[in-house]
C-alpha cells in the first residue's frame, strides 16, 4: 500500500527528529570529552609513547625505527629497521665475520644505559679489535620477556640472521616465573613448535593491541583512564592470585646471640663461602617447595626449573640444527647477592656443561663485592646494571668468548674444508 504525501512527510520529520535527538545527546558528550582532553594535555600532558609493537606470537617487540625518551631516566631509545635496539645489520653476515645473537630480557635490551655501553656492545668493539675481524653481537633483548619468549624470538627472528653463536642471558630473579606464567596462560607452546602466526585469532589480537597503542600514543584521556584501570586490575589480580602465584613463606636466617647484625648461617650453605654482609640478614634456604612458582628457583627439581631446562634444551636443538652453538650467561639480582640467596648455581652449571651448552657464570664476582661495591654497579632505585655493571659483565667473559669464537671458527672452517695448514 502506497504512502500518501502527508504520511511520507510525517515519517521524514520523525526520522529527522530522531537524528536531532541523537545529535543533541552526542554533541555535548563530544564537547565535554574534547575539553577534558585539552585540560589533560595542558596539565598532565602525554606520557612516554609506547614503543613496543605487536606481532603474531611475539606480542612484545620493539617497533622499527623508533626514537623515544624514557620517562624514568631520560635515556634515548633507538631501534633499527628490524626493531632491534641496535645498529643496522644485514640478514646475511659479511664475509669473514663472526655473528652472535644475544637473547634476553631488559638486561640485554639495555634501555637504562647509553647506546654502546651494553655488555654485548662492549664485546663487539673489543673482540673485533682483539680478533682482527668483524665480530657482531646482535641485540634481540626485549624488556619484559623470559626464556619462553626468548625461544620464540630465536625461532621467529634471530635464526634468520644466521648466527654462529647464540647467547641467552638468564636472570634468576624473574625468568623462571615468567616462563611458568607463559605456560599457565595456555598460549602457543614453542616446546611443541606451535607457531600459528597466520591464525585469525593471532591477527585479531595484533590489530586490537596496535589500536590500543595508537590510542595511548595520541589520546591523553585514554592514558589517564587506562593507567587507573591498570592499577585497579593489578590490585584485583593481587587479591585473587591462583595458588601457583601466591607469595611463598620465606623467612630470614636466624640471628646469632653474639652477632645481632650478622645473622647466623642457619640453613644457608652459601654463607660458608660468602659470609653475610654487615647489617644485611641473609635469606634462609626454604626447606620445602611450596605450590607457588615464586619459590621455584631455589629447587632444581621444581616445575619452573624443569620447564626452563626443557626450553634451553629445545633452544640448543634449534641452534645446532642451524649450525650454531648455544651459550648461557646467568646472573642474580642485586638483592639476591646482598641477601646471599643459596640458589642451585652449581647444579645449573653442571646441567649446562653436561648438555654441551657453554656457560658464563659471573656470579662469584658479584658475591665477592661489598654492599657499596654492588650498589656502584646498579642503577639507583632500579634492578638493572648501570654502565659499570655492564662493563663488569663484559670484562669477566671477554677471554672466554674470544677462545670460544676462535675454536668455533676453526671447527666451522674444518667442517667446510677451509682450514689452512698452520
Amino acid at each position: 500500500m502506497a504512502l500518501s504525501n502527508s504520511q511520507k512527510k510525517r515519517l521524514s520529520n520523525e526520522r529527522l527528529t530522531l537524528k536531532k535527538k541523537i545529535a543533541f545527546i552526542l554533541i555535548p558528550i563530544l564537547l565535554f570529552l574534547a575539553g577534558l582532553e585539552g585540560v589533560l594535555r595542558m596539565t598532565v600532558g602525554l606520557r612516554q609513547i609506547r614503543y613496543k609493537c605487536h606481532y603474531p606470537i611475539l606480542d612484545n617487540q620493539y617497533c622499527p625505527n623508533i626514537v623515544a625518551i624514557k620517562d624514568k631516566n631520560g635515556e634515548t631509545i633507538r631501534s633499527n629497521s628490524d626493531g632491534l635496539l641496535d645498529k643496522e645489520y644485514e640478514k646475511l653476515p659479511p664475509p669473514d665475520s663472526f655473528r652472535v645473537a644475544v637473547l634476553g630480557d631488559s638486561f640485554v635490551a639495555g634501555e637504562v644505559v647509553k647506546d654502546g655501553y651494553e655488555f654485548h656492545a662492549l664485546w663487539e668493539d673489543e673482540l673485533t679489535r682483539r680478533l682482527k675481524r668483524p665480530v657482531e653481537f646482535l641485540n634481540f633483548g626485549v624488556n619484559g620477556i623470559g626464556t619462553w619468549k626468548e625461544l620464540q624470538t630465536y625461532h621467529l627472528r634471530a635464526r634468520f640472521y644466521k648466527p654462529d653463536l647464540t647467547l641467552l642471558a638468564l636472570y634468576w630473579a624473574n625468568d623462571f616465573d615468567n616462563a611458568f606464567s607463559e605456560l599457565k596462560r595456555g598460549g602457543p607452546n614453542p616446546l611443541n613448535e606451535e607457531y600459528p602466526t597466520e591464525s585469525l585469532r593471532e591477527h585479531a589480537q595484533v590489530l586490537r593491541k596496535r589500536f590500543n597503542q595508537w590510542l595511548w600514543n595520541n589520546v591523553a584521556l585514554y592514558q589517564f583512564t587506562h593507567t587507573r584501570y591498570h592499577l585497579l586490575e593489578h590490585k584485583l589480580h593481587q587479591m585473587f592470585r591462583p595458588e601457583w602465584r601466591q607469595n611463598p613463606t620465606q623467612q630470614k636466617a636466624p640471628e646469632t646471640s653474639d652477632s645481632p647484625v650478622n645473622p647466623g648461617r642457619g640453613n644457608n650453605d652459601l654463607l660458608k663461602q660468602y659470609p653475610a654482609l654487615p647489617g644485611i640478614a641473609p635469606k634462609a634456604t626454604p626447606k620445602i617447595n611450596e605450590p607457588t612458582s615464586l619459590d621455584d628457583p631455589w629447587f632444581f627439581d621444581s616445575n619452573a626449573w624443569q620447564l626452563v631446562q626443557k626450553i634451553l634444551l629445545k633452544l640448543k636443538q634449534e641452534v645446532e640444527a642451524d649450525g650454531g652453538k648455544l651459550i648461557v650467561m646467568h646472573f642474580l639480582g642485586e638483592q639476591q647477592y646482598l641477601e646471599r640467596h643459596d640458589l642451585p648455581l652449581k647444579k645449573f652449571n653442571t646441567f649446562l656443561k653436561k648438555n654441551n651448552i657453554g656457560v658464563i657464570d659471573p656470579n662469584p664476582v658479584f658475591f665477592k663485592m661489598s654492599e657499596s661495591e654492588l650498589h656502584a654497579h646498579y642503577v639507583p632505585d632500579d634492578i638493572h646494571f648501570n654502565e659499570a655493571g655492564h662493563r663488569k659483565l663484559a670484562d669477566h667473559s671477554m677471554d672466554y668468548l674470544k677462545k670460544t669464537i676462535r675454536s668455533t671458527s676453526r671447527s666451522s672452517r674444518r667442517a667446510n674444508g677451509q682450514l689452512d695448514r698452520q
